[in-house]
Parts: C-alpha cells; structure tokens; sequence
C-alpha cells in the first residue's frame, strides 16, 4: 500500500472496505484509543501549533469508529506494540489514499495552471468551479474542512437554542437541556482529569489498558451526576455495536450512527467515549431531530428554532454594538404597506450591518455529493437570505422609505447610512460554505458580497472584535476585498484578519489564506475562554498590524470627534493605514515636532497614500505663536484643505500638534469629499502651500522628478505635484 510504488487509483469502496477490515483487528479499539490521543488531544506543554496536515481528523476518526461499530467491539485483547504500530500506519496510509479519491484531478494542464495565473483564469478556474459545481468537489471541504464549532460552544448555544422547547424536552427524554448539559460537562472533566493523571508504563499492555480507561464511563462513575439520570442519558447519546448497524455506512458522505450517537455501548454497566466533542456536538443537534419525530409539537419546534436563532444573532452583536444600536425585526414600509425586513440591523456611525438569519443545514445527501441537493440546500440556507438582504440594502441606501421597529420609526437611523454590508448567518455549521458561496451565490457584478457564517462563527468574532469600529471593519473588508482574499472557513479569514489584517498586498491579484490562521484560532480561543491551560501558542493569533501609539490615537479621535460625520471612514482610514505606514507616520511627526521645538518655526509634512487617492498632512506650531487656538485652528483646516485639493485626493487626514502639546494631536481635521477642480482652492493652495517636498510612506522625500507615488505613471511634478 505504499503510495509512492501504486500506479493505479483505487476505488473509494475498495479503500473503505479495507479500513472496515483492518477496524476488526484484535485489539484495534486500542490502536484508536493511541490515535485519539495522539491526534485530538492538546497537551498543554506542547507550545508550537500542531502539523495538523500529517495526522487523521475528528472526522476521519469518527468515520472509522462507523466502521468499528458495525460489529461487537470487545476491550479484552490488546494488542502488541508492533501490532498497534501497524494498525496506525496502515489506518494513516488508507486515509491518505482515500483523501486523494476526493482530491481536485491533477492533470497536467492544472499543474501548469498552479505556476500560470493567466492560464487559471483563462478556463481551468471554470474547470474547477463545474467540479465543485458538479457536488464532487464538494465532498472533500465538507469531511476534511474545519468542524465549525468548539465543544464549549455547543453546550452553551445548546442551553439557548432549546430554551422554548426546554419542558418538551424534559416530558419526552426525561431531563431538560440544561441537565443534559450539565452531565456532558461533568463527563468532560472526569476525562480531563483522567486523561492528565494516566502514565505510561513500560509495560506496553498496561499502558493500553490505562489509556483506554480515559474514555470508559460507569453510570455510577460520575462524580456529582445522579446514577438514574446518566443511565438515561448515556442510553440517549449511545449505539451498541453490532451486526445491522451502519450498514450504508461505505462512504466518508453517508450517515454515521457513531457521529450522532458517539457514546459506545459495551455492556449494560460500559460505555466508550472516545471523541467528546462528538457527544456536544449531538447534544446541540439531536433535540431538533426528537422534535421533528412529534407531529404534535413539529410546527411549534420549527418555529422556536427560527425566533430563537434570530434572537442569538441579535444578542451577540448587542455585546459590540452596543443595546441601542442593534434592531430585531425591522420593517422597511411605504406609506402604511410593509416591503421586507431585516432580521437583525446594527449600525456603527454612517455605516449598517444587514443580518438575515436561516436554520437551513447541508443535508446528508449534499454531504454525499449530491449536486442538486447542493444547490438547493444553499438557495436555502444562504441564497434566498442574500437576495433578502440586498432589497433590504438597496432601500436602506437609496430610497425614502421608513424603517419601524414594533411601529416605531428609527429615526436615528434612515438617512445617516451611507453603506450596508450583508452578512447571511446559519443556525448551524454549514460546511464548505465559503466555497459554495463562491460557486453557487448569483449576483450582479455590482452587487456586494454577503458574509456568510454560522452562529459559532459569529460567536467567536464578537469575542475578538469586541469594538464596534473594530468587528464592522472586518466586515466591510471581508465584503469589498471577497475576490482577492480566498480561504476554505471564516476562522482562517479571522484569524489572517487579527494576525496580518485582511488588506490586499499591491502586485498580488489573489491572496489564498491558508487554514493554518485558522489553526490559530484553534489554538488561541478555548484558552482565552478558561477552557484550556496557558499556553504561548495562544497568544500567536494576536494584532501584529497595531501598536500602542496607534489604538492610542484611534481611542483619542472616539473619544473627542463623536459627533464627526464621517467618523467611521476616519477610523476605516486609520485602519488601512495601520501597520507599516503608521509606525512611519507617528516617526515622522515626532520628527517635526522636534525640528518645531528646536527653531520656533512652523513645520509640516505631506504623505500621499501610493496608489491610494489618499493622504496625511502632519503639522505643529510652536507654543510660543501669538495667536488664539481658534486661529491656529482655522489655519490649519484651510491649510489641510488645499494639501488636499493639491494633491487631487479624494480622502485626507490632517493632524495638528502644538510642539510643546503631550497629546498625540491638538486639532484634525479629515474629508471624504470626490475632488473636482475648483477655482477658489486653486488659487487658495497657491497662496498657501509653499513649494516642497512630500514624503512617501516609506519616509524618503518624493523627488521633483520622481514617479508620483499616485501610481499615475507621470513624474511628480507634472501629477500631484503641481
């Protein structure tokens, strides 16, 4: 089975009948206890971040356990250390050749394509969308893309998801969700505690036997759990292997009993949980299935799952936003008739976030490669919402219709919203749907993209970007730079975005993101939530495009220009600008300040943003200027006026600082007005700007005879600077 002697592409039912028998071995239970732990378990003095690409998934490894209880598994037989060693080689290498059964076909044509944009773009890119299109290149990112969720998370959105639906729950399984909850957690620690207490031994048979005591549960071996009520849950959560059970189960596509039952029955008093993340996992998803099963109470739980989904999004952008800037269910109306609505709005200055919120998943069909069913679960779970969201955005931005909320007009709102982005928020994980959402979503050229995430998602955004200015960028720079940034999950987005910045790098066309930021995420959340011990590998994810001078002077421009209009874009400005040009701006004006300090004389600097239509103009006066602040003021505005209106900028920022002043500036000034020629600033800036040098952002003086850092290709004398 060596991969690199094979000259034959094997079938994907071959393959899987070949783990079905080698998951039938004596003794195999233990060789997946080893890789278990090897694989899903973090341990905490382990620093780096893990090479997750060489090792099998909770997927994979759930798929195998699909196989395992197809017959009765018995924990009496260990095997030997070298027969271990060669279930786990032989489990790796079957997976490795399954994975390429799913793999995008490498003819010679892509491979020249990976080293050829011009050739990618010329058809092989439509040869891979009609793959993806076709549902076969759906498979692979459904079972190998990232789980979407963190077990925590699970239970917690658990609790909320089925609070309406708590007393049905409680009549019908016997305990309510939040028991179950309870009892999931307590299992959890007991692993934990198990799992950190086990040593190895010399003795290779006795370590198996400790290692696999890690995940057998006693109905009375809970601490803190009543006996009757974990009977009844481990029989809830549980399938006893045998002959019938999971019988379909010959593709990585089909339904897997283990996945929603992932408690493993030995006997009446033993019960093996090897993935617990699988067991949070079905205690947030199962009730709905229980729920559906009852004709009586069906309408009523599809209901509770749509209000209280939409109650979720709201809560958690109300932790950013703020409770008086996000609205649930707003009512766009002409005169007295209703023409849509928004589920969830939140607005953060001139700028909105349109939420519609669907509890559609990907079904099993869709998993399996389905096409059709592919396409139609998404109009559902993302397309239709879409569509939705964009009628909302267009009458939100460009007609005078109203918006009420319980029949109360937003006043505050309609008029001052200059932009809407959309984001399309699932209930559930949705797999793949960042690439579905590249493939499937119609729209016009014009047209934004949509965000498109999951609850979890949302979740974990919110923690991170707890600023409003902070989590709308985010989202503006998801929504305008969709076609040159492309990653397989909305973590990898993030955790690029909190690492790096989701800014596009000039001379690169594409930016492919790689899961690897998304691992950082992985690493970095459950610590930051209390779930996991300290580790360095947590604090990897964090802003390296930020430093103290600059949340400093952002904090500041909040705090004293509340009522600006334009106060978003100001803080969008900074934030593209963050990074490498800002540490060479605050270097620059500590520059000026001190020449100012040093001759008595008024200095400023000019930085025109490359190829930006953008730039800075920083100026400081010396203290000793006898003239009022409301002067100096009105000088340096019309001062920075005509910079701008010189450097035919469409956007500009100006900071003015008194050279004695310990404030980061004394007086701003910033505009977004479209430059247009005009005779008054003509003569204006002729008046008030001396001939001199601007400074590019890399702090060198812009020659006369220099390209002009526009990008216009004209020398600077003859573009901006005129």
């Amino acid at each position: 089975m060596n991969s690199n002697c094979k000259t034959e592409v094997r079938s994907e039912s071959e393959i899987v009948t070949d783990l079905e028998s080698l998951s039938q071995e004596k003794g195999y239970i233990y060789s997946f206890c080893r890789m278990v732990d090897e694989y899903l378990w973090l341990k905490p003095s382990e620093p780096e971040i893990p090479d997750w690409h060489s090792q099998l998934n909770i997927r994979e490894l759930t798929f195998l356990l699909g196989l395992m209880v197809k017959y009765q598994l018995t924990i009496s037989d260990s095997p030997t250390e070298r027969e271990s060693d060669l279930h786990i080689d032989k489990t790796n290498e079957l997976f490795h050749e399954l994975h390429q059964t799913h793999a995008f076909p490498k003819t010679k044509e892509v491979n020249a394509a990976q080293v050829n944009l011009e050739d990618w773009e010329s058809g092989l890119k439509n040869t891979y969308t009609d793959w993806i299109k076709s549902g076969k290149g759906i498979v692979e990112p459904v079972f190998y893309g990232e789980e979407g969720a963190y077990d925590f998370q699970f239970l917690k959105m658990a609790a909320w998801r089925y609070k309406l639906d708590n007393q049905w729950i409680k009549s019908n399984i016997g305990m309510d969700v939040d028991t179950l909850t309870d009892i999931a957690g307590k299992i959890k620690r007991l692993t934990e505690y198990r799992a950190n207490d086990v040593t190895r031994t010399s003795d290779f048979r006795d370590s198996c036997f400790r290692l696999i005591s890690v995940f057998l549960i006693k109905p009375d071996g809970v601490p803190g759990a009543n006996r009757e009520e974990i009977e009844v849950f481990l029989e809830t959560f549980s399938v006893e292997p045998r002959d019938g059970v999971n019988q379909n189960l010959n593709t990585i596509g089909e339904y897997n009993t283990a996945d929603s039952h992932p408690i493993i029955k030995i006997n009446n008093e033993l019960y093996f949980i090897p993935i617990y993340y699988n067991l949070a996992k079905s205690i947030y998803e199962n009730p709905f299935y229980w729920i559906l099963k009852d004709s009586d109470y069906r309408q009523t739980g599809l209901q509770n799952r749509g209000d209280v989904t939409e109650e979720i999004v709201f809560e958690l952008l109300r932790r950013v936003f703020g409770i008086d800037n996000v609205f649930r269910r707003v009512k766009i109306k002409r005169g007295n008739r209703d023409i849509t609505d928004i589920d969830v709005l939140a607005v953060c200055g001139s700028k909105a976030v349109i939420v519609q919120v669907k509890s559609k998943r990907l079904t099993v069909l869709s998993k399996g490669g389905d096409g059709k069913s592919i396409e139609k679960d998404f109009k559902q779970a993302v397309q239709d919402a879409y569509t939705q969201a964009l009628l909302s955005r267009n009458f939100l931005l460009e007609t005078d219709e109203t918006l009420t909320v319980n029949e109360e007009r937003l006043m505050q709102v309609k008029g001052n919203i200059d932009d809407a982005y959309i984001i399309c928020a699932t209930g559930d994980h949705y797999p793949a749907i960042t690439i579905q959402t590249k493939s499937y979503l119609k729209k016009k050229a014009t047209d934004p993209y949509p965000v498109v995430l999951s609850v979890f998602d949302l979740d974990t955004i919110s923690f991170y970007l707890r600023e409003p200015y902070d989590f709308i960028y985010y989202v503006r720079q998801r929504t305008i730079h969709a076609g040159h940034f492309e990653a397989d999950s909305e973590m990898a987005f993030l955790g690029f975005h909190l690492n790096k910045k989701l800014f596009p790098t000039d001379g690169y066309d594409i930016t492919i993101i790689p899961q690897y930021y998304a691992y950082l995420i992985d690493i970095s959340f459950p610590v930051l939530k209390g779930e996991h011990p300290i580790s360095d590998a947590a604090y990897k994810v964090f802003h390296k495009w930020k430093n103290n001078d600059f949340d400093e002077l952002v904090n500041e421009i909040k705090v004293r220009n509340t009522g600006h209009p334009q106060l978003t874009d100001l803080i969008f400005f900074l934030f593209d600008l963050a990074g490498s040009v800002a540490d060479k701006i605050f270097e620059i004006f500590g520059e000026i300040k001190r020449t100012t300090r040093g001759d008595l004389k008024p200095h400023d600097a000019t930085i025109p943003i490359d190829q930006a239509g953008k730039g800075i103009t920083l100026f400081c006066y010396p203290s000793t200027l006898e003239l009022s602040e409301t002067i100096i003021q009105d000088q340096f505005r019309g001062f920075a006026a005509a910079r701008k209106y010189k450097s035919k900028a469409n956007e500009w920022l100006a900071l003015a600082s008194s050279a004695q002043s310990s404030n980061l500036f004394d007086c701003l000034w910033y505009s977004k007005e479209v430059w247009c020629y005009d005779e008054s600033f003509e003569r204006l800036s002729k008046h008030m700007i001396k001939q001199g040098h601007p400074i590019r952002t890399d702090g060198r003086k812009i020659g006369r005879n220099s390209p002009c850092p526009c990008g216009s290709g004209l020398k600077f004398k003859k573009c901006h600077g005129k």
